[in-house]
């Protein structure tokens, strides 16, 4: 069974925490006839720490060009596409494009060296390279369809080329959500028994436990305001950002009285300029704070600092900040769109993410009412027993074996 999780935790957002969790759960487990070759990146400081006979490790090294004439076929590869997508004046879309290419490589040629043949492989990522060996393929959303205009046009039509491809010859499609799995065989028209439904679990449960005293800590190295509603995610355009940030400016008018604070931590897009100026014109820069990546201990701390969680993503094909919060006892005012309500059952106060009155009204009314915050904390601790990585290692092992018998029936 070959593993592709090569993507460096805390870069690539919820599915690399999902990876890490994957092949943590899959390795507590005993050993029961399955072999792993994991393919991880190349620093060995984030490679699970695995003496077990039945797993190998690949490290996915730099890209690097070979000798003679094929660097020069391999270099006109690599970069054709870029110098195409920056002659049309798309630097995006050219920085996207050397980048994915440049990985593609990398994995094809690490899987060439697997110690191992592989009767599987599980492709966790979005990306999927050609291989003869059956594979199950994980492609989260099919969020560039739903918000084609929050992407570039050429990005939007290579990831939906490479979907397509990934889900036409994958053994098996996995999804994290009914809505996605729903939402993939009604755009794709995969068939519904090529798929398959797995949910996820709170990311935070990989990380050591957090104590008051180092809560207090995170508190005072941060300096973070008495009062604050926390905004886990990067600063993409989907997760929302501006509007959360207009939503507080509506409470701040309201309910001055609340001191409320917005605290924000994730990746720092491409976004975060435009949010922070957004937040100055409404005269609430000064309450809302954007921490960038924090430790994985800080952030379970963070929510249990804060007094609520507000998640205002427009798109989700899974929920795990949804489930974090649960996981820590923070009440949550959550999206209703996608994948969310899924995970949220009725454990959050849910809002439209489209509108700015929503998002205000539900920031108002976790604000106002702390026996509303008790029930939703209580409510949320009892739907994260719902969700484990147990499970969801559980889930996997026998959807490896089913594909294997069925590529050796």
């Amino acid at each position: 069974m070959g593993i592709v999780a090569d993507l460096a935790a805390g870069n690539f957002g919820g599915v690399s925490r999902f990876a890490e969790g994957l092949l943590q759960s899959l390795l507590a487990q005993p050993g029961d006839g399955l072999r792993y070759v994991l393919f991880l990146a190349d620093d060995r400081r984030t490679w699970p720490d695995s003496q077990r006979e039945d797993v190998r490790a690949v490290p996915v090294g730099p890209h690097g060009l070979p000798h003679g004439w094929r660097q020069w076929v391999e270099r006109l590869d690599r970069y054709g596409a870029v110098a195409l997508c920056a002659a049309r004046g798309d630097l995006q879309a050219a920085r996207i494009a050397r980048l994915w290419r440049a990985r593609q490589r990398r994995l094809a040629r690490a899987l060439a060296c697997s110690p191992w043949k592989l009767d599987v492989l599980h492709f966790p990522f979005q990306d999927v390279v050609p291989t003869r060996t059956r594979f199950i393929y994980s492609p989260w959303d099919l969020q560039h369809i739903h918000l084609g205009d929050m992407w570039p046009a050429p990005a939007a039509r290579a990831r939906d080329a490479l979907f397509r491809r990934g889900c036409r010859r994958a053994s098996c499609v996995v999804l994290a959500s009914e809505w996605s799995r729903e939402d993939v065989i009604r755009q794709y028209g995969v068939p519904r028994e090529k798929t398959a439904l797995i949910p996820v679990a709170a990311p935070t449960r990989l990380t050591r436990q957090v104590d008051p005293e180092f809560c207090s800590s995170v508190r005072a190295k941060y300096q973070l305001p008495r009062r604050f509603a926390y905004c886990p995610g990067a600063t993409w355009k989907h997760k929302n950002h501006i509007r959360v940030v207009s939503a507080l400016a509506k409470v701040s008018a309201t309910a001055p009285e609340l001191e409320l604070h917005l605290v924000c931590s994730g990746l720092h897009g491409r976004n975060l300029d435009e949010i922070l100026d957004h937040a100055g014109r409404l005269g609430v820069r000064g309450r809302v704070r954007f921490l960038g990546r924090v430790e994985p201990a800080e952030v379970r701390a963070l929510y249990r600092l804060a007094e609520f969680c507000v998640y205002a993503s427009l798109f989700d094909g899974a929920g795990l900040p949804v489930l974090e919060a649960f996981e820590e006892g923070c009440p949550l005012a959550a999206s209703n769109a996608t994948s969310i309500p899924e995970y949220a059952g009725d454990a959050a106060v849910l809002f439209d993410p489209w509108s700015v009155d929503s998002i205000a009204g539900a920031l108002l009314s976790l604000a106002k009412s702390e026996s509303l915050r008790r029930e939703l904390a209580a409510r949320g601790r009892e739907r994260a027993r719902s969700f484990s990585w147990e499970q969801v290692a559980t889930d996997y092992n026998d959807l490896y074996r089913r594909v294997a018998n069925a590529g050796g029936s």
